[in-house]
């Protein structure tokens, strides 16, 4: 059983204990100060987690910041960066690299994309209050939000108070994002905290180089100053001057942008990503037998005596290689 997040990897542990199973769970975030019941609910997850077999992390960022919060590292902590598809997501050629129809940018206009929900902690506000900014440098450029979420009308609100509706575009909630992000000329992250973003990986692997505040899992994914530019959480004129420089110098940001695709295949093949869970899993099948045996009287492990089968629990399934 592979168990994700807080509820799940508190009970799926717990069970698989009765049954013999193997138990692994995986942790998507970075810990965050918490108080009250809260922080109880997240200690006793990982507290009842590492009674499994393996407990994994998606960074070195989560896994530090776990570490740091709960104590560890244990012996059956690991990090197992997330894959996606390379074959989907990954960069495009010739003179028909272009946007989605219904976006409405002008043919050959820059555009700096920031993928992902409009919710607090995301950051789109710094990007929309730098792009004045940005603009007095580079008039054309636009700024993409792609997503949806309840600061939605907040961020509208601002882009209207600064004048800006002609170069912010809210495209809403996308199942193209492959599209996009190909047809960008750079990614944006300015979130606050990320134990690994997809979004920066997904536009790596289209070969676009990207701009991100550098907290937690950021670092893990672009290589500042090689396949992208990092700057401070809410430095609107950090990320500015990222967006400027990039966009103002072509043979920088082409070199970049190839770059981020060997990386990602480096780091975040999807295949690789596979086989490295599956090799996870089978160790912790292999220890979860071994744990289960340790257990049984030893007339039991040796498959002689009264009742062997009738009476002893079931052994760990197998899994289908």
């Amino acid at each position: 059983m592979h168990a994700h997040l807080e509820d799940s990897a508190t009970l799926a542990p717990l069970a698989t204990r009765l049954t013999g199973h193997p138990c692994v769970a995986t942790y998507h975030h970075v810990p965050r100060p918490l108080a009250g019941r809260d922080r109880v609910r997240e200690r006793v997850s990982v507290a009842a987690a590492n009674r499994g077999e393996r407990v994994l992390f998606v960074s070195h960022a989560s896994r530090d910041g776990f570490s740091a919060t709960y104590g560890g590292p244990k012996e059956n902590w690991a990090v197992v960066h997330n894959g996606v598809d390379l074959a989907r997501f990954r960069p495009q050629t010739g003179a028909c690299v272009a946007l989605p129809v219904d976006i409405d940018v002008p043919l050959g206009a820059p555009v700096v994309t920031v993928l992902g929900r409009l919710g607090t902690g995301k950051g789109q506000e710094v990007a929309i209050a730098a792009w004045p900014h940005v603009l007095t440098q580079v008039p054309e450029a636009r700024l993409l939000l792609v997503g949806d979420g309840p600061l939605d009308s907040k961020l509208r609100s601002l882009v209207a108070r600064l004048g800006l509706q002609d170069r912010v575009i809210f495209a809403g909630r996308r199942t193209d994002a492959n599209v996009i992000l190909a047809a960008s000329t750079l990614a944006c992250l300015p979130t606050r905290r990320e134990a690994l973003p997809t979004a920066l990986i997904e536009a790596a692997a289209c070969g676009v180089p990207a701009i991100a505040s550098g907290e937690s899992g950021v670092a893990e994914v672009i290589d500042h100053g090689r396949s992208g530019l990092l700057f401070q959480y809410k430095d609107e004129d950090g990320l500015a001057q990222a967006v400027v420089d990039l966009l103002i110098d072509e043979p920088r940001r082409m070199a970049m942008g190839i770059a981020a695709r060997r990386i990602a295949e480096e780091r975040f093949d999807g295949n690789v990503w596979i086989e490295k869970l599956r090799d996870v899993y089978m160790q912790a099948q292999a220890d979860a037998a071994k744990r289960w045996s340790n257990r049984m009287p030893s007339w039991r492990r040796r498959g002689s005596g009264p009742g062997v089968g009738a009476t002893s629990r079931p052994a760990p399934a197998e899994i289908d290689s």
